[in-house]
């Protein structure tokens, strides 16, 4: 349909394909989340319901658009390492992120708990990784660089845990 047949105006007779760029040289701005520095300690507390770690992740957006607001998900995770393949059910803890503009950075510290199902597990080394948006809350420029390059190994003495 033209744009007279639109309007019925003769004036506005330019199709759109004259105005308009071609489709695959429209190119929107996505925010682009990555893992820019990463820490894991041990708590000192090694109980059911206590933190064991506590990490802190700090986040940045890379990306030509804000990222929005999900302060309802855990868009920035500490996984431990045997888990990081699983959809759910692992071993760490994610927290919600406030929205940031491009070059913008925010840290945020995420608590990981005592393995309350699993007790054995508690005591001895633990590698942890952290990564941003993994469940793909929302569309990025890229998730190729959503995981932080390194891992934070915490070690909990066994006598600890109770």
């Amino acid at each position: 349909m033209t744009d007279v047949a639109l309007t019925g105006n003769p004036r506005f007779a330019a199709s759109s394909a004259e105005t308009q760029p071609p489709r695959d040289q429209v190119r929107l701005a996505l925010p682009d989340l990555t893992v820019t520095a990463f820490s894991a300690v041990y708590s000192g507390v090694c109980r059911a319901g206590q933190a064991l770690v506590t990490a802190q992740v700090t986040v940045r957006n890379v990306g030509g658009a804000p990222s929005p607001a999900r302060p309802d998900v855990g868009v920035v995770q500490v996984v431990d390492t045997r888990d990081e393949g699983q959809p759910s059910g692992y071993r760490g803890n994610g927290v919600g992120l406030g929205a940031l503009a491009p070059g913008q950075s925010a840290t945020v510290t995420i608590p990981v708990y005592f393995p309350s199902t699993q007790p054995a597990d508690a005591p001895g080394a633990h590698t942890y990784a952290a990564r941003v948006n993994f469940g793909a809350y929302f569309p990025e420029a890229s998730t190729a660089n959503n995981r932080f390059g390194g891992v934070q190994t915490v070690t909990v003495p066994a006598g600890d845990c109770r």
